[in-house]
């Protein structure tokens, strides 16, 4: 909104430095004027007209969409003892399995503008198959009790998954074949890194199939577009475990472990196409809505040195423990039944690759640092917890509230920053995943739900949350001889507000004709809140100009007709009624600009529904 260019200066046509680094193999980087001359100066001014228009208004020309398809087969079976059962009075086993097929293909306008500056989408397009992802997930659950005090549940858990090209992942397998990343040609200098069959360097000619291809100022001689491909495969098996006993009247201890093995794969190309071979039919022609189809070729130039290829797999295990007590309390007076609770739990989550790192292009010191951080470990938490449930005055009042504390150790965190000097690879904002040595989360939660008078109902619900680096020292991976960021006592950057109030209230009226009309309002606010995926090493944690959502407050109503006989119903609802403008997602794009992402404006409808049955 604060946009007030009119063209053409301060930009200056065809001029280094305006858009860009220096490096890039054009004068001037990544440059819109490339595609002709003037393109800047219409550039920001439509974005000045779109911006003029309102809030949900673009020019983008591209044919922005995506195609889904999902299978999905389960099968959810039960055995019941209906008697005893050995030492168990009661029993029963559950079978549950799963498989789950999805394929996607899309392609994105990430400028938002009526130029092809930069889109993205599944290569090739048009024709691309696609990703296809397939999970097959397999449980079996025994549940016994044993005697009057004890209950026992054990179980077994398995988990496949695997993702790539919905065709023949051609570039993976043909890069990985040919690439010996401890050979040394004949000849070869001493520094090179590794032989491409056998040679220096060689040419491997595929089309990425279902990879990501990045569709950048086409038309040019620029040659910053650029594609991927990627397999990747995991594997989790699990056995665990919990009993509950009641030692004693109204007390009850529960004991629960868990053994999780987890194994995954990675194998990744990255990389620049031919130059020049990014064109249409008609360059220059910005009403293009299709991507070009340009020549793939890996070599040592576009993977090595200005790209990345990654293969790794590795291995994690962790048992976790449980432990809960509880007080069941005696009803009487107002309170109709209740309990005191508290918790330890453990929990884990499996480490993995930041498979976008190049560990080939540095310094000696810089490549060192690289593969170090290319795997992640995993990350663990205790909590602590003590809470309170009960109902009170006849079930007209529900009660729940509870104070927790996350311990987390090696916590998996999101780090962006500068990498314009293309040395971790082809984005000139990297982001990779860096375990934090120590972090607490500590909150509160209050839920009341109530009927205080007839034909009312009141909810309200209430959270806070306060996190913090209690330890984190974070390595500079560009520059490795300096001293480490110290990060300790920042905010996490976790996407949480620091508290949430929710309300509700209504009120059902009975009519005459002995039907219902039920007017409710609704609120939700919260504090503001830090939108932009993790900052660079020196703001980590801080505020963004562009990705701060301000504390708000959103409001709800629905007015619902239910007649005094029939199966039917009838609803007036309105959302965001004082049309609040709320971000929802905001970063800093690829494309030189943030994108900023906002919540559906006031939306009103009618919702009519129908029973049928018994």
């Amino acid at each position: 909104d604060d946009i007030t260019y009119t063209g053409p200066g301060p930009f200056t046509d065809n001029a280094a430095g305006n858009w860009g680094g220096a490096d890039l193999p054009i004068d001037g980087g990544l440059r819109i004027d490339s595609i002709y001359s003037g393109a800047n100066a219409q550039w920001l001014n439509e974005c000045e007209a779109n911006a003029a228009a309102g809030s949900y208004v673009t020019t983008q020309n591209m044919n922005t969409g995506s195609n889904v398809d999902n299978d999905m087969y389960t099968l959810d079976a039960t055995w019941d003892s209906d008697g005893a059962v050995g030492p168990f009075g009661q029993a029963t086993v559950q079978f549950k399995y799963a498989d789950r097929q999805t394929s996607y293909r899309y392609q994105q306008d990430r400028d938002f503008g009526r130029f092809t500056i930069d889109h993205i989408g599944n290569a090739p397009f048009p024709g691309s198959g696609g990703i296809l992802r397939e999970t097959q997930e397999l449980e079996v659950i025994f549940n016994g009790d044993i005697g009057e005090t004890m209950n026992l549940t054990l179980g077994a858990y398995a988990f496949d998954d695997a993702a790539g090209a919905l065709q023949d992942n051609a570039c993976v397998n043909k890069w990985h074949a040919a690439y010996d990343p401890d050979g040394v040609a004949p000849g070869a200098l001493p520094t090179e890194a590794g032989t491409i069959n056998g040679l220096v360097d060689d040419n491997i000619d595929c089309i990425p199939e279902g990879g990501t291809f990045f569709h950048r100022l086409p038309d040019t001689t620029f040659s910053g577009q650029f594609s991927n491909q990627g397999v990747s495969t995991g594997e989790t098996r699990a056995l665990y475990g919990h009993l509950n006993w009641s030692f004693a009247e109204m007390w009850e201890l529960g004991f629960g472990l868990r053994f999780n093995d987890d194994t995954r794969t990675q194998r990744h190309v990255e990389g620049r196409i031919l130059a020049g071979t990014c064109t249409h039919n008609n360059p220059g022609d910005n009403s293009e809505f299709e991507m070009c189809d340009p020549t793939y070729r890996w070599n040592r130039t576009s993977l090595l040195n200005n790209g990345v290829t990654f293969r790794g797999s590795a291995d994690f295990d962790e048992t976790t423990g449980l432990i809960s007590l509880s007080r069941h309390l005696t009803p009487g007076n107002t309170l109709d039944n209740g309990m005191w609770y508290g918790t330890i739990s453990e929990g884990y989550l499996h480490g993995a690759f930041n498979d976008e790192i190049n560990a080939t292009k540095g310094t000696a010191a810089q490549n060192a640092v690289a593969v170090l951080l290319i795997p992640y470990g995993p990350e663990f938490v205790t909590n602590y917890e003590i809470g309170f449930k009960g109902t009170f005055w006849n079930g007209r009042l529900s009660l729940n509230a509870d104070i927790f504390l996350m311990d987390y150790t090696d916590k998996q965190e999101e780090v962006r920053l500068d990498n314009s000097a293309g040395l971790l690879g082809p984005d000139a904002n990297f982001e990779y995943r860096v375990n934090a040595s120590s972090v607490d989360v500590t909150g509160l939660e209050f839920e009341l739900r109530s009927s205080p008078w007839e034909g009312g109902f009141l909810s309200v619900d209430i959270g806070t949350l306060d996190s913090e680096y209690s330890e984190f020292l974070l390595v500079d991976i560009l520059n490795p001889t300096l001293p480490p960021t110290d990060q300790s006592g920042k905010s996490l950057d976790n996407l949480t507000p620091d508290w949430t109030v929710t309300v509700h209230v209504e009120h059902a009226f009975l009519l005459g004709n002995g039907g219902t009309f039920t007017p409710a309002l609704g609120l939700y606010t919260q504090d503001d809140i830090e939108l932009l995926p993790a900052g660079n090493q020196d703001d980590l944690g801080g505020t963004s100009t562009h990705c701060n959502q301000g504390s708000y407050t959103k409001w709800r109503t629905r007015l619902t007709y239910v007649p005094p006989a029939g199966n039917w119903q009838a609803s007036l609802f309105g959302y965001n009624i004082t049309d609040e403008e709320i971000l929802f997602r905001c970063n800093n794009i690829r494309s030189g600009a943030y994108g900023r992402w906002l919540q559906p404006p006031d939306q009103w409808g009618l919702e009519f529904t129908m029973n049928f049955g018994s």
